[in-house]
């Protein structure tokens, strides 16, 4: 986090940006409705400018999603097809098993996915991924 541009806590949950292409998120405890929303509205501000980046997410001390919070990770549709890669690390097993049960389900509902999500194991593994990614393109 040295190299952090912008820190913002949302309740227990940290974000900053490492310009410049990467937004983190740190999720601890349990992730609202409201704060989820919060977040992705920052994620929205600041990716606005940008014709790629990337989300890189912590998720080894989530606990929970409210209801309100998976809603809003469901019905997210406002993301133009190629702007964002999701990449998350520390998932636990349940964790990693409902997400992919979510993209099946949209994806059996012929609901296009516009961000490409990615699970690794560590933090080292996603910025890996993004440096594959970026060399890539």
């Amino acid at each position: 986090m040295s190299s952090a541009a912008a820190i913002r806590r949302f309740g227990q949950h940290l974000t900053w940006i490492q310009e410049p292409d990467i937004f983190f998120m740190r999720l601890e405890g349990t992730l609202t409705g409201p704060q989820l929303q919060s977040i992705l509205e920052w994620q929205d501000e600041w990716g606005s400018t940008k014709t790629q980046y990337f989300v890189l997410s912590d998720l080894s001390q989530l606990g929970t999603m409210s209801r309100d919070a998976r809603k809003i990770m469901n019905d997210r549709q406002n993301v133009p097809p190629g702007l964002v890669m999701s990449i998350s690390y520390g998932g636990s097993f349940t964790v990693r098993v409902l997400a992919d049960m979510s993209f099946r389900a949209r994806k059996a509902l012929g609901i296009q996915e516009t961000s490409p999500t990615i699970f690794v194991a560590t933090e080292a593994d996603a910025v890996a991924e993004v440096e594959k990614y970026r060399n890539r393109s």
